[in-house]
């Protein structure tokens, strides 16, 4: 299947012209293929895009997706179906419909994730702002692709009259406030709506990360996950077929436009419904790529289901596939790379490894997790072989980082996102996590002089391995460092160590993350995107965490093009850097700045790294003087000393 394709050279400056491919060769799975490519920035666009492709599909919809729920609404003009009265309808006219949505036995992961909407024997309450009317909706959208809502409202045998009457009222009731529901569950076509939930084995592999702890060993051993978010429309006619590769869950909070606003809050079929703001991209596809998706998606179906899809579409091989014109987007050559359970893959960890050693002059990271310390690893590494062979240290690569800093977005993996840092030398961002070291090696003093210490001869070995090199490192640092935090977070930030670090280091990194449009309220970052020297491209369900590049189930689309890499990196930062004076949310002064042509050159790149710091020195006096936002970046800062180990 695999096939060998030379991409087109890229330049490179390093005080002389280079050229690398971008891509991972050495796959055993997936070669790179012709494509088209449409990135969809925030859930707007994304959704209302997905909506318009499914309302005209002909022949089948199939959908590989962490978080279902059938009350959403894509498309909020106050007039369009929620997503499951639109399938329904497809599947009414013949179109198969396949959803397939992780869980794990007896729903489990709702406790803590609403992933299913309101199905019947979930256990969480849902997300704020989702309708008691959307929850009944959801129970009752469950039950009709079963056929089995019609029989909820069936009189049992010897009832008595009160009783008869009483389920004839339900069944009215419900007949004329979900009529179609109610239709579904009688007909025979609810056998084209099928809906199957996924598990995932746990692989057992080497950790990249060698310093994980045993409690995120533990967490990922007993709870992976199938993560990808994959949508393919009319495969089985390649002239028509197009795909989604999503980083979006079709969920209520995962709805936003670029506006980012906090409060405001709308019904759920006329715009954003749950008040936390939050920043995401997508994209569209088709060309040869959709051969990959749907080797995926029947690989995951056919593990859960009879119908042997994959059989069934043996014969559309990969180069039936054309590109198609009502997707948008730039031909390319592009790359669908995965992780996987069972077969084992791990190709989204190879080629962050792989192209992180290729950057020359800057890597832009918009992820919900920013805790992966073998990238950083990999990366500091890649700087040391540079300068070994001449590259002058004034020259430094930068490295920009959207992220989360808030509980929802980092309160499971604080430990491993400080350990990112500091190999980044930016420990300076969580500094009461990095003070709390100190209980750290109480613990570990505590137990291991415990004659009784409980763990094996290996975890005990690693107790008092990192007990050395706590040790060794509070020797490093200044008496100021050992204190609690004061009103005067700068007294504690602007730490000799972290300076010192940063110099040895000779990298910069910006860590930072966003407010909303009106208010200091964090948007959450739920992006999986890279990009690179304005040439390299990922969007993916990856995060930056062990969970996704060993253990759940990811896939992601990987480019080699200088046009789309530059536009989405100028489209994302002119969100990002815009000036929130501007009565038309343009950006403002920065722009041309903070947000240039031409950031392959590492000068330009450094030009716009000091701009980004101007900006977020300028939000962090208004955060002061209690004044409101003027730009959307802002610098990450986490004060709670809280250390968790579960991610």
């Amino acid at each position: 299947m695999a096939k060998n394709i030379i991409a087109a050279s890229t330049k490179s400056k390093l005080g002389a012209t280079t050229s690398m491919n971008w891509f991972l060769l050495d796959s055993n799975e997936s070669a790179p293929v012709a494509a088209t490519f449409r990135p969809l920035i925030n859930g707007k666009e994304a959704f209302t895009t997905l909506h318009e492709k499914i309302e005209k599909a002909e022949h089948s919809i199939d959908i590989a997706i962490w978080g279902f729920q059938p009350s959403m609404h894509l498309k909020r003009d106050g007039k369009s179906k929620c997503i499951g009265d639109l399938l329904i309808e497809k599947a009414k006219a013949g179109v198969q419909v396949r959803i397939l949505v992780w869980s794990i036995p007896f729903k489990i992961q709702t406790f803590a994730e609403a992933n299913m909407g309101n199905a019947p024997g979930v256990f969480s309450g849902g997300v704020a702002g989702v309708t008691k009317a959307q929850k009944k909706y959801d129970q009752y959208w469950y039950l009709a692709i079963e056929g089995k809502l019609h029989k909820k409202f069936e009189t049992p045998k010897n009832a008595d009259n009160d009783t008869i009457k009483i389920n004839m009222q339900k069944e009215y009731v419900a007949s004329s406030e979900y009529p179609i529901l109610m239709e579904l569950s009688k007909s025979s076509y609810h056998n084209n709506l099928k809906f199957r939930t996924r598990s995932v084995y746990f692989q057992g592999n080497q950790y990249e990360d060698k310093e994980l702890p045993e409690n995120v060993k533990s967490t990922l051993k007993m709870f992976p996950s199938h993560h990808q978010k994959t949508v393919l429309i009319d495969y089985e006619v390649p002239h028509k077929a197009v795909g989604f590769v999503m980083e979006h869950n079709m969920l209520d909070n995962y709805w936003d436009d670029d506006s980012h606003i906090s409060g405001n809050v709308l019904s759920p079929n006329k715009g954003k419904n749950v008040d936390t703001p939050l920043q995401d991209v997508s994209s569209i596809v088709s060309g040869e790529v959709l051969w990959y998706i749907n080797r995926n998606f029947c690989q995951s179906w056919d593990r859960v289901s009879s119908e042997k899809l994959e059989e069934k579409r043996k014969a559309l091989t990969f180069d039936k596939y054309p590109f198609n014109k009502s997707a948008g987007g730039t031909p390319l050559m592009a790359q669908i790379l995965r992780t996987y359970d069972k077969p084992d893959i791990e190709d989204i960890k190879k080629i962050y490894l792989q192209n992180i050693k290729r950057v020359t002059s800057y890597i832009y990271t918009e992820n919900q997790y920013f805790r992966w310390p073998p990238l950083a690893e990999a990366f500091i590494k890649h700087w040391q072989n540079l300068r070994s062979k001449g590259r002058s240290a004034n020259m430094p690569i930068h490295w920009f980082v959207v992220t989360n800093s808030s509980d929802d977005g980092l309160g499971k993996g604080t430990y491993t996102t400080n350990k990112m840092l500091e190999k980044l030398g930016r420990q300076d961002v969580m500094p009461n996590v990095a003070l709390t070291h100190t209980d750290r090696i109480e613990f570990l003093e505590a137990s291991l002089g415990n004659n009784h210490a409980q763990g094996s001869a290996s975890t005990i070995a690693k107790w008092k391995s990192e007990l050395a090199e706590l040790k060794a490192r509070q020797k490093q640092r200044s008496g100021t460092r050992e204190r609690s935090y004061t009103k005067n977070a700068e007294e504690v930030r602007e730490k000799e160590f972290a300076k010192k670090l940063k110099k040895e280091l000779g990298v910069k990194v910006h860590v930072c993350t966003l407010t909303a449009r009106n208010a200091w309220k964090e948007v959450y970052i739920h992006s999986k995107v890279t990009i690179i020297d304005d040439v390299f491209t990922v969007i993916s369900s990856a995060n930056l965490n062990t969970r996704s590049m060993q253990v759940d189930t990811e896939l992601g689309i990987f480019t080699e093009n200088g046009a789309v890499a530059r536009k989405l990196r100028k489209d994302l930062w002119k969100l990002h850097t815009r000036d929130l004076n501007k009565a038309n949310n343009a950006a403002g002064k920065f722009d041309n700045v903070a947000n240039p042509e031409g950031m392959n050159d590492p000068n330009i790149a450094k030009k716009a790294f000091d701009q980004w710091e101007k900006i977020m020195q300028r939000n962090k006096t208004n955060i002061k003087d209690g004044k409101p936002p003027l730009h959307p970046l802002c610098e990450f800062l986490r004060l709670d000393p809280k250390v968790s180990q579960l991610d």
